[in-house]
């Protein structure tokens, strides 16, 4: 019988809850990171990608 998942959980103390929580807070950072590489390889400025998300949120 192989170590689940869920096994782990109950032997940690850990919930669901919190293994949810922190799958999308870790998902949140991956997005963030390649939002950032993005940018960067496009050349564009946090401050414009701003200006952009923001006038396209206007409109």
């Amino acid at each position: 019988m192989s170590y689940t998942p869920e096994r782990f959980m109950a032997d940690s103390g850990v919930t669901r809850d919190e293994v949810e929580a922190e799958k999308r807070r870790m998902l949140d950072e991956i997005r963030l990171y390649e939002l950032k590489e993005a940018r960067k390889s496009e050349h564009v400025t946090r401050k414009r990608l701003a200006q952009v998300l923001g006038s396209a949120r206007r409109g």
